[in-house]
């Protein structure tokens, strides 16, 4: 998973991308995060996303706050019902 962090025109832009080395398929992420949710673990965990739901079922990744998260999600997701971050 690719992680970019930018500024343009004093704003923050960040973004992600899954590659797939055997196919050389790029898949681009923008987790469209606005103020206190513009995060770079918002921007992984997209990326994650985003390598599932293209069907990658083996994904490496650098990030292991993402992987505590996924996890504790599937374990616990009451926890982050009421998550700053959560989809409502």
């Amino acid at each position: 998973m690719l992680n970019q962090v930018a500024w343009a025109s004093q704003t923050l832009v960040m973004g992600a991308g899954v590659y797939h080395p055997t196919t050389s398929t790029i898949h681009y992420v923008k987790p469209s995060g606005v103020s206190i949710t513009n995060t770079i673990n918002r921007v992984e965990l997209a990326a994650t996303a985003a390598a599932i739901a293209h069907g990658y079922t083996y994904i490496a990744t650098d990030s292991l706050s993402t992987l505590h998260q996924i996890k504790k999600h599937l374990l616990y997701p009451e926890l982050h019902r009421y998550h700053v971050q959560a989809i409502s």
